[in-house]
């Protein structure tokens, strides 16, 4: 059995598997940059609620009330 496609696709088979890497190393650095992004995003968020409490006990604010403050 004589198929034609098939002897003309097997001239890009390397062509397809090296699009197949770049596409999964793209993926690959796509994920590990929102990683990134997730966890300066999360600690920034971090080190403004802890000014936040600085400004607030520097105000008055007992513990007890920061406590109470954070928990509601």
């Amino acid at each position: 059995m004589h198929l034609p496609v098939l002897n003309d696709l097997r001239k890009f088979r390397y062509s397809s598997m090296f699009l197949g890497l770049i596409f999964n190393l793209v993926i690959i650095f796509l994920f590990a940059l929102s990683i990134t992004l997730i966890y300066s995003l999360l600690l920034l968020n971090i080190d403004v609620k802890k000014f936040e409490f600085g400004i607030l006990r520097s105000m008055g604010l007992s513990k007890k009330g920061l406590i109470a403050l954070i928990l509601t």
